[in-house]
């Protein structure tokens, strides 16, 4: 009997436990660097309906897809605030390194890579002056981040160093 009440008790324990334990929404490589930058994933991120893609997303440079990753999380630091986190490393026994690329109190959109999409620059404007758009005359001419949700989509890209965005709703 006392074998039996121990039992139960020990599974009432673990499934507490385990209720309360979020799931993993990051590879753990990711959440070492959102450590680093003072983050932490975004546990309730699925909890919406419809489909919405991940909140990170490899091969966002070019190069080796799992040397390159891009990925949403929530500030430590600043309550009801988001960053996007550029993290790359040269091969798969490197330290990544990281750029914070934006931060938002806008709640994170699923991400993916466009591959080379062909826009405007000039339909982009810099994350650090949101009055500057992009040049005229030039165009993108490698991969950039969406980020999409609900017919609602952010574009990401740098040109020489600088962050653009561009948003379509």
């Amino acid at each position: 009997m006392i074998r039996i009440i121990v039992l139960i008790s020990l599974i009432a324990l673990c499934s507490i436990v385990y209720a309360e334990t979020p799931a993993k929404l990051l590879p753990q490589d990711l959440l070492s660097v959102a450590e680093k930058c003072n983050c932490e994933q975004i546990n309730d991120f699925l909890d919406r309906p419809g489909m919405i893609d991940p909140p990170f997303v490899y091969g966002v440079l070019p190069g080796e897809k799992e040397n390159s990753a891009a990925f949403w999380c929530r500030n430590k630091g600043k309550k009801g605030t988001y960053s996007l986190i550029l993290t790359t490393r040269k091969n798969e026994i490197d330290t990544w390194s990281y750029e914070i690329i934006i931060t938002t109190p806008n709640y994170p959109r699923g991400l993916s890579v466009i591959p080379n999409p062909s826009l405007p620059l000039s339909e982009f404007i810099y994350i650090t002056d949101f009055k500057a758009h992009g040049p005229k005359g030039i165009k993108t001419s490698h991969s950039a981040i969406s980020s999409y949700y609900d017919g609602i989509q952010e574009i990401y890209y740098n040109h020489n160093g600088k962050w653009l965005i561009k948003e379509y709703d």
